[in-house]
């Protein structure tokens, strides 16, 4: 198979597909040869039907190879925010933008949101009756917690009786201290 009928293959099934196709880790590589090869051809072509023709060519495997880039840095973006992990062979370059990409949103919750992403799943199975003392070390304004319920503001010092779910995020953002009680 010619790269030219790989393109079209996998452009169409990626185009087809929620989720991200696999492809060797040389595909891009291959596209950009192949473009390359067209650029010359439609540039040093005496004929002028065929520098037509591969001049055509050259813009319609832009295209196709471009916005095959974007569906799959779309699929990427989305698997690096909701942190799924990903199985399937894809390019170097693909791996290095999704680990930036998840670097990225991982910063992006720590610093606006403060907390970690928690699965619908996850939430669901977290024992809601569960809760226990704290006292906060630093200053909080007012925020809306896991259980989406508002709590705060709270003031250095204060002490809380509060829901583990909550409390975890405010942790982890060292915000508290916990206190331990022995029955």
């Amino acid at each position: 198979m010619s790269v030219n009928e790989i393109l079209l293959n996998i452009w169409k099934r990626e185009k087809s597909n929620q989720e991200l196709i696999e492809i060797d880790e040389d595909f891009f590589e291959k596209c950009k040869a192949y473009l390359h090869h067209l650029e010359i051809q439609s540039q040093t072509e005496t004929d002028v039907i065929i520098k037509s023709l591969f001049s055509h060519r050259w813009k319609r495997v832009n295209f196709i190879v471009n916005d095959l880039i974007n569906l799959r840095l779309i699929k990427q973006s989305n698997i690096a925010v909701h942190q799924k992990n990903q199985l399937i062979k894809t390019t170097v370059n693909e791996q290095k933008i999704k680990d930036s990409i998840i670097k990225l949103v991982s910063e992006f919750r720590n610093d606006i949101l403060g907390v970690d992403l928690v699965e619908y799943e996850d939430f669901q199975e977290i024992d809601e009756g569960a809760f226990e003392y704290v006292e906060f070390i630093q200053s909080e304004i007012e925020s809306v917690g896991i259980d989406l319920r508002n709590y705060g503001p709270f003031d250095v010092g204060d002490i809380v009786l509060m829901p583990k779910i909550n409390s975890n995020s405010f942790f982890k953002r060292s915000k508290i201290d916990l206190i331990r009680i022995d029955r």
